[in-house]
């Protein structure tokens, strides 16, 4: 799969508006930091400033070229407009570049569980594209050409080192090297890969189950890792902590969240009352905001505490936050 390309030579723009510099202030980037999500209906990157449970929506930067995916390093992004574009707000000032001059949009852009690799799929181009080395050494891996088939929802995941990559097209697990299903006799619902592996979790919505791919270069039969005996019940969304050790759930029939302890097989749930869209990471090691949306206010799900928790980020605007 791999397809070796040098370094992608781009130009640096620094985009700093004067409310920008005015934003800089020691004492905001003092607070802790769980995140950043992309507010569309605000034009903004928005950060959550403090800590699970005291948490809350402020001001980031205006962004108006595309949809913002943020990476699980939450210190920059990927936006999508015609190709693909850069956002680094690690620094005192945001950095912009420009890394694919691809006249098209793509359908879908995937961080790997590092955030250091991404994936974009551009449909009307038939390409799959895989950067590594992000944000600051940001080199295209792969270009590919694949026909994965037409339908919807389109869902996507690639693995840290770049060479394994996945998509879910209308229930079907696609292996995007090939382009082809793999184990038809399932209806995917999410997928997520483990950090630092090629092994890929999915969320089998159809059986209520939860299975796992050694090694998606090769895809051979998947493992069971649970299923309705543990708890599973129309899983919608699932991912991986930080660490690899613990693999988190949102089941939709049970409106619960469930994780499971992968050494010792401890299963622990708790009923939220709740459907999540989606687990996106926060700080910490299983720390998910459950929506990427902002509206209302933002629910967190906490698997650093004690007992894991749901709690509540204040959707309240505060200006300066960065």
């Amino acid at each position: 799969m791999r397809v070796p390309f040098g370094l992608i030579q781009v130009a640096l723009v620094l985009a700093v508006a004067p409310w920008f510099a005015a934003a800089q202030t020691p004492a905001l980037f003092s607070r802790p930091m769980l995140g950043y999500v992309f507010d569309s209906s605000m034009n903004q990157v928005r950060m959550i400033a403090g800590v699970p449970g005291a948490a809350s929506l402020t001001t980031g930067f205006a962004w108006t070229g595309g949809t913002v995916a943020v990476s699980p390093l939450n210190t920059f992004g990927l936006a999508s407009g015609a190709g693909l574009s850069l956002l680094d707000w690690s620094g005192s000032q945001l950095a912009v570049r420009t890394i694919d001059k691809l006249e098209e949009t793509p359908v879908q852009v995937a961080f790997s569980p590092s955030g250091r690799t991404a994936a974009a799929y551009y449909r009307a181009a038939a390409r799959l594209r895989v950067w590594t080395g992000l944000p600051e050494r940001a080199a295209l891996l792969t270009d590919l050409e694949v026909f994965p088939p037409e339908g919807a929802p389109f869902a996507m995941a690639v693995s840290d080192d770049g060479q394994a990559a996945a998509a879910l097209v209308a229930g079907k697990l696609i292996r995007m090297d090939i382009g082809a299903a793999i184990d038809g006799g399932a209806s995917y619902a999410a997928l997520a890969f483990r950090p630092g592996t090629r092994d890929l979790a999915v969320a089998d919505a159809a059986n209520d189950r939860i299975l796992l791919f050694t090694d998606m270069t090769t895809a051979g039969a998947p493992t069971p890792l649970a299923g309705v005996d543990e708890g599973i019940a129309g899983p919608a969304a699932l991912a991986f902590s930080r660490d690899g050790k613990q693999l988190v759930v949102a089941n939709h029939s049970k409106e619960s969240l469930w994780s499971m302890a992968l050494e010792s097989k401890t299963v622990t749930a708790l009923d939220c009352g709740c459907r999540p869209d989606g687990l996106y990471p926060a700080a910490g090691n299983a720390v998910f905001r459950l929506s990427d949306s902002v509206k209302g206010n933002l629910s967190l799900y906490d698997g650093d505490s004690e007992e894991p928790r749901i709690v509540l980020v204040s959707a309240g605007v505060e200006r300066g936050a960065l």
